[in-house]
């Protein structure tokens, strides 16, 4: 089955169910549900689409205005007697300058667009975190509970081994007791391990944005991806959401500055218009006019000096907080980074200590079996040998989740 196949099917399993029950998901088939399913990817669509309709809006303040009238009166006098009056006319005003108020606010508009953009990245950014930490979630519960399987039936076969010898003669119950407490530990964590991954299925399901099912499970290894090249500079900051953000906003609070200072201009407007009016319908007589106004408030300029110095106050916190902004990323993405790289660095030991206890154990089984090594040093090889394996599980998993955490510092997508 092609991957564009198993998604259609997917897709026609959502339509009838509304779940996903008994499908086996990887990463990308995992990202296209959300990005179809997800309220928060949704609604920051639907906050882009919002910008757009404010930019049009801001837009029409540029148009010419036009407006059609008509009208009827009927009139009379003392000495009797009526009259008929109809009125037809149409007419039209086409701002010539508003001290740039007009054109400013359409500026505003267009970075408001811009800024629901970044907003939109941030919001993708952070679901596909999610998505990624409750899908590796997911998949270390999964493994978690192969291991414990296998656990099980090793320290089935310990006790089955301890029990013969102490039987024999050769072991004494204290030995016996503790493999039988150890196979009753194994069962209880396998049953953990098992509650564990329905719990990581519900959160990973909760973040993708659709229903529950009781049979749904995920394919993928745990393998952590590429670190991403450090360059410096604009160069990483230009690609966070939050720093393009803070850009934008500096950006709108000095146009707000321009857009305040308008009120010290005058207005200047065009109109014509041409109206008919007469006795009979339609009217017989016509006429037309054109003019152009000028308008100048001479009280207001104080609100006009307030209106601009909080405007001027609004950048400069603006402009405080762009600065803030990358120094915080900055720290954030090298601190992310470094901890990625000691995560990255404890799997190079924990493979090395899993090879180890692998071996050890093998040495040492055969030793005991043989009576060549007594209990404790068995029992103390086989304890660091399970401690190994979920050591290097847990520690595959940190550095995963700390590469998406990475990620989605920097904004990253898919």
């Amino acid at each position: 089955m092609t991957g564009k196949t198993k998604i259609a099917g997917l897709f026609f399993l959502l339509v009838l169910s509304s779940t996903v029950q008994g499908v086996t998901l990887g990463w990308d088939d995992i990202v296209v549900l959300a990005k179809t399913h997800n309220q928060d990817l949704k609604n920051a669509e639907l906050s882009i689409k919002q910008a757009e309709i404010e930019y049009s809006k801001a837009a029409t303040n540029l148009y010419p205005k036009l407006s059609t009238s008509a009208g009827y009166s009927l009139s009379g006098g003392d000495e009797g007697g009526t009259s008929d009056a109809y009125a037809l006319g149409i007419s039209g005003s086409l701002p010539v300058f508003s001290g740039f108020s007009d054109v400013t606010e359409l500026q505003i508009q267009k970075v408001n667009k811009a800024i629901e953009r970044e907003n939109y990245f941030r919001t993708y950014s952070d679901v596909l975190y999610g998505l990624k930490t409750s899908y590796i979630n997911l998949l270390t519960t999964q493994e978690m509970l192969a291991l414990w399987q296998n656990i099980q039936k090793q320290r089935t076969d310990n006790y089955n081994l301890v029990k013969l010898k102490y039987q024999a003669g050769r072991e004494d119950r204290g030995a016996m007791l503790r493999m039988e407490a150890d196979k009753l530990q194994a069962d209880y964590e396998l049953a953990n391990a098992k509650r564990d991954s329905i719990s990581a299925m519900l959160e990973l399901m909760r973040n993708i944005g659709i229903g529950a099912s009781d049979t749904f499970t995920v394919t993928g290894s745990l393998v952590v991806d590429s670190l991403p090249s450090m360059a410096s500079g604009d160069s990483v900051l230009g690609t966070v959401p939050e720093y393009r953000l803070s850009k934008y906003k500096l950006e709108s609070t000095k146009l707000k500055i321009r857009q305040a200072k308008s009120g010290y201009y005058p207005d200047v407007s065009l109109s014509s218009g041409y109206s008919m009016r007469g006795s009979t319908f339609p009217p017989d007589y016509g006429g037309w006019n054109v003019g152009l106004s000028l308008s100048y408030p001479l009280t207001g300029s104080l609100t006009n000096k307030y209106q601009v110095n909080t405007a001027r106050n609004s950048m400069a916190m603006s402009e405080h907080t762009f600065e803030k902004t990358a120094l915080t990323i900055n720290a954030s993405i090298q601190s992310a980074r470094n901890d990625l790289l000691r995560a990255v660095e404890n799997i190079i030991i924990n493979e090395k200590y899993l090879a180890a206890s692998k071996e050890q154990s093998l040495i040492t089984s055969r030793k005991y079996m043989n009576g060549l090594a007594t209990y404790t040093e068995w029992y103390s090889v086989e304890t660091d040998y399970v401690n190994a394996k979920k050591n290097m599980l847990s520690s595959r998993k940190n550095a995963i989740l700390l590469r998406a955490k990475l990620a989605n510092i920097m904004g990253e997508g898919e």
